[in-house]
């Protein structure tokens, strides 16, 4: 077997790391297991993990990691991005709502429209329609027919909030002005000749222009 050559060797069968192999260290033969070698061959080496790669940032979670590629692209997103537009030019791009807001200066005002359902004693359901105030509301009972909207943040100037609940049927009262009850706030009523009456409500207009 001594000059038998490793080619005219049998072929091995499935290797389970006991298997003893000649290495040369430090010009001395000796032997090591198949185990040996893959535990070295794994050193500082960790395969991809594809499952949990995310090539964008179009999902955010604490599962998935980004590629290099990813970073990058979204952070020079973030460089370029203009929140207004107090700077005009060609590298950067506007957010949303820095058009929409810059839409509302250019108009003469920002706009709030919602769908309005009311029924039983329960508070209006509000469907958005279109917001560019950059403001949310919400919306509350207090009464009979008798209702109120608070915004997240306060107007700025009450006087030029203009609201307005779109009357749907005949003799039906609808009415909306802006009160101060601790701060200013949207009241509006609804009533069934001339009488307050709730569940009137059935996706009503309902609109809240804030005026430059």
């Amino acid at each position: 077997m001594a000059d038998t050559k490793i080619l005219q060797l049998n072929i091995a069968s499935v290797l389970d790391g006991t298997e003893q192999v000649p290495i040369v260290q430090a010009g001395t033969t000796v032997r090591v297991s198949a185990q040996n070698i893959a535990d070295l061959s794994a050193l500082n080496y960790t395969p991809e993990n594809t499952a949990n790669k995310s090539v964008d940032f179009t999902t955010v979670n604490n599962t998935k990691y980004p590629s290099v590629q990813a970073v990058v692209g979204y952070s020079e997103k973030l460089a370029n991005k203009a929140v207004d537009f107090s700077v005009k030019d060609n590298t950067k791009y506007p957010t949303t709502l820095a058009v929409d807001t810059y839409i509302g200066t250019k108009v003469g005002y920002t706009e709030y429209v919602a769908l309005l359902t009311q029924s039983d004693t329960n508070a209006p359901i509000a469907t958005t329609v279109f917001n560019n105030t950059g403001k949310a509301f919400s919306f509350n009972k207090a009464d009979v027919g008798s209702f109120f909207v608070v915004p997240d943040t306060p107007f700025v100037d009450q006087n030029k909030v203009v609201p307005q609940l779109i009357q749907d049927a005949m003799l039906r009262n609808y009415g909306a002005k802006v009160v101060n009850h601790m701060e200013y706030v949207v009241e509006f009523y609804t009533g069934y000749n001339n009488v307050a009456t709730d569940g009137l409500l059935n996706n009503t207009r309902f609109v809240i222009r804030i005026y430059n």
